[in-house]
């Protein structure tokens, strides 16, 4: 429940609360799905490069996902070839991965150097 409750917390801006929550959903799953959403939520919060270190865990291990190389092309936005390659990816595996992805903190967010 702590990701599902996080996803709250995120839609209505208190990230702080959204990261305590997934910390603690990754202790008790230490999977990529819940490696993505650390860091969709840490990129949210502007700790780029937190979620890079998430984002890069989550892509070493063998689960795939839509989700994954969505929130993958935006943690590489400073890599712009590796984000658009991230992107495809995504796309190819949910045509509709944009309008599923919508945090808007996600669209502003800085990706680290």
């Amino acid at each position: 429940m702590y990701w599902h409750a996080s996803e709250f917390y995120l839609k209505v801006g208190d990230t702080g609360r959204a990261l305590e929550l997934l910390q603690k959903n990754l202790e008790l799953r230490p999977n990529s799905t819940s490696l993505v959403a650390l860091a969709r939520a840490e990129m949210a919060s502007s700790k780029a490069t937190e979620a890079r270190a998430s984002i890069d865990r989550a892509l070493a291990m063998p689960v795939r996902s839509a989700a994954l190389f969505w929130v993958a092309s935006v943690v590489y936005r400073g890599d712009p070839a590796k984000a658009e390659e991230f992107h495809a990816r995504a796309v190819r595996m949910n045509p509709r991965i944009d309008e599923d992805e919508v945090l808007p903190a996600l669209r502003t967010a800085k990706s680290p150097p």
